[in-house]
């Protein structure tokens, strides 16, 4: 156990992303929480890390360009790596974070049915991602506790009417 985090040393964390300057921020921000970052840039890479080392956690990106080798072939979809590695026997029980520019509620909505831990939006902020990890991983203290699902709510709708004082009165 490493004394200055508490995280048992070695803990396994994949980041898939096709962005390079993403997995380079995570990896630098991960690994100066004690994890051990192991990064993809698609989703075959995915596959192949998740058979071969079997992280403890994923953070995955929905949202890839094509492939020209491979146009049109369904390893582009976050969503369906999320299927083929749950169905991967090793891979099922693998807490999976969705990382993603699209906050639209659609998009939400879909998350929610994918059975994800949890979802950040991008820009990611760092600090509740490494809480939620720690969540995830059962390194908050008590044991294994339940992923936070506030990760998954649809976003809070904008107020509706007056924002200031009404016409004619001063502001307090």
């Amino acid at each position: 156990m490493d004394a200055e985090t508490n995280i048992p040393a070695g803990k396994k964390i994949l980041v898939v992303d096709d962005d390079r300057v993403i997995l380079k921020t995570l990896t630098i921000a991960l690994n100066c929480k004690g994890y051990q970052v192991l990064t993809a840039i698609d989703g075959p890479g995915a596959v192949n890390i998740v058979s071969r080392d079997r992280p403890d956690l994923i953070l995955l990106d929905i949202n890839f360009p094509p492939d020209a080798a491979n146009v049109g072939g369904a390893l582009q979809d976050g969503f369906f790596i999320i299927e083929w590695l749950r169905r991967m026997g090793e891979a099922g029980d693998i807490p999976i974070f969705i990382m993603s520019g699209d906050k639209t509620v659609k998009f939400r909505k879909r998350v929610l049915t994918a059975g994800v831990a949890g979802f950040f939006p991008k820009p990611i902020d760092h600090i509740a991602l490494v809480a939620a990890i720690r969540t995830a991983l059962g390194e908050d203290g008590g044991g294994e506790t339940p992923v936070p699902t506030g990760l998954l709510e649809p976003p809070e709708p904008p107020p509706t009417g007056p924002t200031g004082p009404a016409e004619g009165q001063s502001p307090a």
